[in-house]
């Protein structure tokens, strides 16, 4: 199978939770406040596919480790400033040309199963 121009692939990492300190209030900085990321992140698989070596893709885990790092490095008052943060390490590490991340952080509001950001970034 041959790459075209409109060829996309994307690495995927769904429901990565991570506890975090994350809020803009008082309380928030004296606990760890669960929140679950999603990442699609757009890339080239040519090298793997045709290799079938770790070392022409982008591993998983070193991705959800970096997220993870950047997460729990220090307290985040806004979940927005903790997304560019994210968007940031991936792009300066990793061989990605966009990205699309979502963060929720399920209990926040009572009557909701979970809020949260989605944001969409380009190299």
């Amino acid at each position: 199978m041959s790459k075209t121009d409109t060829s996309l692939d994307c690495l995927l990492i769904k429901q990565l939770s991570v506890d975090v300190s994350v809020g803009v209030f008082d309380w928030e900085h004296e606990v760890l406040q669960r929140i679950v990321i999603d990442v699609e992140a757009e890339c080239d698989f040519s090298k793997a596919e045709v290799s079938d070596d770790i070392d022409d893709a982008i591993s998983y885990a070193d991705l959800s480790e970096t997220i993870i790092d950047v997460c729990t490095a220090k307290h985040h008052k806004l979940l927005e400033h903790m997304s560019a943060r994210i968007c940031d390490a991936l792009f300066d590490k990793y061989a990605i040309s966009s990205l699309e991340l979502s963060i929720a952080k399920p209990g926040a509001v009572l009557q909701a199963g979970s809020v949260g950001i989605k944001v969409k970034r380009r190299k």
